[in-house]
């Protein structure tokens, strides 16, 4: 996953260079934090075993992670929690069940990142839904590498294969290599992996698991979430009770919270400039929402060439006797009269905006569908000689979405992916949406910024937002 959407990459802001040169800094900063943290563990003998996502600092790569999990033995449970706070971490929630916390959320900032650092502490056990899945068996076949205690690669296998499946309903693309990694290892034990996986599925699931696996087929694996669900929380009265336990308690909180912050349908904005890979990063969300969150969810066209909500604008005027010349033909008129057309321009794209976020927006949120837009109604300052009051009205008047995704990459690999624009228009349009982007985190809107080197980073990226 490229970390360096974290930064904005144009002249408007810093160089690449200077941008790079900030995401090198924070992922050597979050291997700095975790090396020292772990380095305490060690010294004060906590005992311990990273989960997942440790393999950067056994083999001295880059930390492109930003959530790290952690099992800890009840005995020093405490004294790790002590230690993360003394080196610079905020625990922010602990989950408390039954006797004692089960866990603890630990977060810190890190300058160049969009999203805190995040650590988690398992105590004793490693849940998914509350129900205890990984935990002694897994702790005492812990590895030393380098200094640092990881579960085996079995043990990490096995729980990958289950947080990526159940709980995440996505399999991310670190993870179907670290599987397909340990499958290809003539050291890995696959008989253990399986019985370990037996234990929650069933002989029958495993194989087919297995084989899937063996086969690189990662889509066919999630084709049977649902099953292995079922199977995973009704193992037997005392996980089911757990798990429902944990349903009601979950879904009480949810219906509390609905009462006094409503729920309603979300807005996801994409902007960037062609090429950036807004259309099929839209259809993308929509698929997501609508197959692992069981939501309707429709993809909006917002841009200026297309889906206008007043098509007949044009032919109208036409009739009337007025005519509203084209961009190209507005810069060869007179000054005044290029002065009141670029007005008239400005004027006729706010009105189509706003009409446009009534009938393909709002009438939608009504009836809680939710909306992902290819591009949004910041696309209108990408047109030459939009004044500065038009920019300023769209920005603090128009309806703000819920979350919004700039994706980037250089001009020239844009202007590769689609010739429609030179590679200097493309760099200005950055600029603009930029500024734009810049401005609305400022006020408080969520902000994602993903540089698009693949649909499926971009795709891990976004899903990890929306949650």
């Amino acid at each position: 996953m490229q970390e360096s959407s974290a930064v904005t990459f144009s002249e408007g802001t810093m160089t690449r260079a200077e941008a790079r040169r900030l995401v090198e800094e924070s992922m050597a900063r979050k291997t700095e934090i975790l090396s020292d943290l772990l380095r305490r563990f060690n010294e004060a003998g906590v005992s311990y075993a990273m989960i997942r996502n440790y393999r950067f600092l056994i083999e001295n790569t880059k930390c492109i992670h930003r959530d790290f999990d952690a099992l800890v033995a009840p005995k020093d449970f405490d004294r790790a929690n002590e230690i993360a706070m003394e080196a610079g971490f905020t625990n922010y929630t602990k989950n408390d069940y039954r006797k004692g916390a089960v866990w603890a959320r630990y977060a810190m900032d890190i300058p160049g990142q969009d999203r805190p650092l995040l650590l988690d502490l398992h105590r004793d056990s490693v849940r998914e839904f509350m129900i205890p899945y990984m935990g002694r068996q897994s702790f005492e076949r812990r590895v030393n590498r380098n200094g640092i205690w990881t579960f085996s690669d079995e043990d990490t296998f096995v729980n990958e294969v289950v947080h990526a499946t159940l709980t995440k309903g996505f399999i991310k693309r670190r993870y179907r290599d670290d599987l397909t990694r340990y499958l290809a290892s003539g050291s890995f034990d696959r008989g253990y992996a399986e019985r370990y996986l037996e234990s929650f599925f069933g002989s029958g699931d495993t194989r087919k698991i297995m084989d899937y696996l063996s086969k690189g087929d990662f889509d066919g694996l999630l084709d049977m979430r649902s099953k292995l669900f079922r199977k995973f929380v009704m193992k037997d009265s005392k996980v089911f009770r757990t798990y429902a336990e944990f349903f009601m308690k979950n879904t009480l909180r949810q219906m509390a919270g609905s009462i006094i912050h409503p729920k309603r349908a979300k807005v996801i904005a994409l902007v960037g400039v062609d090429g950036s890979g807004k259309s099929t990063a839209s259809e993308n969300i929509k698929d997501y929402f609508e197959t692992y969150f069981g939501k309707k969810c429709e993809a909006v066209y917002m841009g200026r060439g297309r889906n206008r909500a007043l098509p007949g604008a044009r032919a109208t005027m036409g009739k009337l006797g007025v005519k509203l010349p084209t961009g190209d033909k507005i810069k060869h008129e007179g000054a005044l009269k290029r002065k009141l057309l670029y007005v008239a321009r400005d004027l006729a794209y706010v009105i189509d905006a706003f009409a446009r976020y009534f009938f393909f927006i709002y009438l939608r949120k009504r009836k809680k569908i939710n909306v992902v837009t290819d591009r949004y109604a910041y696309d209108i300052m990408l047109n030459e000689h939009t004044y500065k009051a038009t920019r300023k009205f769209i920005v603090n008047f128009y309806p703000r979405p819920d979350v919004l995704i700039y994706l980037y990459n250089a001009p020239e690999k844009l202007y590769a992916r689609k010739e429609q624009h030179g590679v200097e228009k493309l760099l200005a349009d950055m600029k603009v949406l930029e500024s734009v982007v810049d401005e609305m985190a400022a006020k408080g809107l969520k902000v994602v910024k993903i540089r698009t080197d693949s649909i499926d980073d971009t795709m891990e990226r976004i899903r990890e937002a929306l949650k």
